[in-house]
């Protein structure tokens, strides 16, 4: 058995005894795909163990991401911080090497994926993040961002709507960095692909604009690594290395659906080593094997070695450039941006979604590495970048991303502009249409990555495009959502408080604008930075509280003098980012809503269950529980009571006769 063979059996055993030890995992992969994940580390990717984050490496996204006991045997055979107790621990509550890859948990992992299909919008993502990013630092002489971006995808990944979204615009966008490897072994884990996977998926990807070769058997290692290394020199377009594979490979559930996600016990262990004529005790690895891989890690050492004395020279002639190549990838322009954020005064007498443009255009004149775009909605949402230019396959320059009419995967690929690094990203459509976002939305949440959501058409009261349109359960469902903040503001105030805070962050922002205008009286940036305060204090003792967000602060303002007149001291409370007032400390949270007040009506054009915790047992909530409708915004205030007259009514049945003596009938 030569050394390469050897070396993948070792891949093969080390991930098949992770599984058995945890009684968990999927060792169909691991058998299958081991051959892709060796050669990619042995003969085709540039990297360098020793330092995980070096800027100018190669990327590989395991998009699917069952086969994480595979992934972390490699990582560890070549090098990176994932020792043998590391694999012995696979899927264990305190180890490194959880059930499905953890970007930030284990050295070396790219992306969080599991999801299949997300770590497939997360390469084309890191794609376009690189050709940006050479595009504005290379020069004629110096290339110091020429990375290519490799992706291990199954047929799970390919069925899902979000691969072909996410590949559709790599296609179109002539993305030659990115490298899609297809491990076709025919199963899924309800058995032959035949029941609901059909297409021919080599001319389905020419169709997009793909490159595609194929390798007949994964086994075959020179023609594996041949077809690698022509993706690899490819310069006009994205490349698709369709891979024949057996899943299960060696095992006596070998071709099986089975092999998908069932351990194989000690005995089938044995079966395996016997056929793969390959015996070694359990998480061993001969020393000859460790010599042979040792030959690529210090010719990884060395290729970052030469980038570094490249960088150098660089820096010499290119001072400039070299500076703001430093900075973007040391988040180094955010602290100016918030400075100037907090300086920026803004007319108030614009809908709530155009404010959001004009912090955007202040944005880009502090932030130059700040790329973003809309599912085909910037004309609608006011997200785009003024004068800074579309990105194309003629113009990688360009700030300005089309995602075309692709929710799904816009926010997938944001994730891996985000993981690539170098940039600042934002994704934008209407409120109601994150749900095709939300598990791209998730996975920036779980990953904790500081992307920008830019939602408008914040609540019913958009008017005449009716129910569809109209979200009702989407601010509850982003508010339930770790790791997330959601604005909802009322004012510029707000505003420029939700951009501050996703400036001064390491998760994703959710910032919730109205399309109209918002009469909301003026207030203090620093204030909306602690997520709720006293917007209006009435005059009469403080009897109520009146909460609210975004647009039905108004009708509180106009509700809270209506009390006043009647004598009822009222609080109006404008709770921009629930999240950030629950961090409070409890003086500043029972200042803003003192425990004596117990009454207390939240007013919201959403579902109420996000304010119960807010009003307690007295209090009431004045939401949206039922879809909308279509008519004017008027009609739908009236529709669903969202009107100061209604608070008032809610309020007077809050008190007693006595409690209400002093009130005006």
């Amino acid at each position: 058995m030569d050394i390469k063979q050897k070396s993948i059996n070792t891949l093969r055993l080390l991930s098949i005894e992770q599984i058995e030890k945890a009684s968990s995992g999927h060792p169909g992969i691991a058998l299958g795909a081991a051959p892709i994940v060796f050669t990619l580390y042995n003969s085709i990717m540039n990297y360098n163990a020793k330092n995980a984050n070096f800027i100018n490496r190669d990327r590989f996204v395991l998009s699917a991401g069952h086969g994480s006991a595979l992934l972390y045997s490699a990582l560890h055979l070549f090098g990176f911080k994932v020792n043998i107790s590391d694999l012995q621990a696979f899927r264990s509550i305190n180890g490194i090497t959880a059930g499905h890859p953890e970007h930030g948990l284990c050295e070396g992992v790219e992306a969080s994926t599991g999801p299949l299909g997300q770590g497939v919008a997360n390469a084309v993502g890191m794609a376009i993040a690189s050709k940006h990013l050479a595009s504005t630092f290379n020069t004629k002489d110096y290339q110091i961002i020429n990375n290519k971006i490799y992706c291990l995808a199954g047929d799970g990944c390919l069925m899902e709507g979000v691969s072909y979204e996410a590949l559709s615009l790599a296609g179109n966008l002539a993305l030659d960095n990115l490298v899609i490897i297809y491990d076709s072994n025919d199963i899924t884990l309800e058995g032959s692909t035949s029941i609901s996977f059909s297409e021919d998926t080599r001319k389905k990807y020419e169709a997009l604009g793909f490159d595609v070769t194929q390798v007949a058997d994964a086994n075959n290692l020179d023609d594996l690594e041949q077809k690698l290394t022509i993706a690899k020199k490819q310069t006009k377009k994205p490349s698709l290395v369709i891979v024949k594979t057996k899943i299960g490979y060696g095992s006596h559930l070998e071709g099986s659906n089975n092999a998908h996600g069932k351990p194989l016990t000690k005995k089938d262990i044995g079966v395996l080593k016997n056929n793969l004529n390959f015996d070694h005790k359990a998480f061993e690895v001969d020393e000859d094997v460790y010599q042979y891989v040792n030959l690529k890690r210090k010719q990884n050492e060395k290729y970052e070695n030469n980038w570094n004395k490249l960088l150098k020279d660089y820096e010499n002639e290119n001072l400039g450039l070299f500076e703001q190549f430093k900075k973007s990838f040391a988040n180094g322009y955010d602290l100016e941006a918030i400075e100037n954020l907090e300086k920026l005064k803004l007319d108030d007498d614009m809908p709530i979604r155009n404010m959001g443009f004009e912090v955007l255009q202040e944005l880009k004149l502090y932030i130059p590495n700040l790329i973003g775009g809309t599912a085909d909605v910037s004309p609608s949402t006011k997200a785009y970048l003024e004068d800074l230019g579309s990105f194309s396959k003629k113009n990688y320059n360009g700030h300005n991303l089309h995602f075309g009419i692709r929710e799904h995967a816009m926010a997938s690929i944001a994730n891996g502009i985000s993981l690539y690094g170098g940039l600042k990203t934002f994704t934008s459509t209407y409120l109601a249409f994150s749900d095709y976002m939300k598990a791209g939305m998730r996975m920036s949440a779980l990953m904790k990555l500081p992307i920008l959501y830019f939602l408008t058409h914040d609540s019913v009261l958009i008017g005449e495009d009716g129910a569809t349109h109209q979200p009702v359960e989407q601010l509850i469902s982003l508010r339930a959502t770790p790791n997330t903040k959601v604005f909802r503001p009322c004012n510029s105030s707000e505003v420029i408080a939700g951009f501050i805070s996703w400036l001064d962050t390491v998760e994703p922002t959710v910032l919730v604008l109205a399309k109209q205008k918002i009469n909301a009286i003026k207030s203090e940036v620093k204030s909306a930075l602690r997520g709720a305060y006293i917007l209006s204090e009435g005059k009469s003792k403080l009897e109520l509280i009146l909460i609210a967000t975004g647009s039905e602060v108004e009708i509180s303002l106009e509700a809270q003098i209506q009390l006043e007149k009647m004598g009822v001291g009222t609080r109006v409370v404008s709770m921009p980012c629930m999240e950030i007032f629950d961090k409070e400390d409890e003086k500043y949270i029972n200042k803003i809503l003192p425990k004596r007040i117990t009454k207390r009506i939240a007013i919201e054009a959403g579902s109420s269950y996000s304010f119960y915790k807010y009003v307690g047992t007295n209090g009431k909530v004045i939401g949206v529980d039922d879809f909308g409708a279509s008519g004017t915004s008027e009609e739908l205030r009236k529709m669903f009571n969202l009107t100061s007259e209604n608070i008032v009514e809610t309020a007077k049945g809050m008190f007693t006769k006595k409690e209400f003596k002093n009130i005006k009938k």
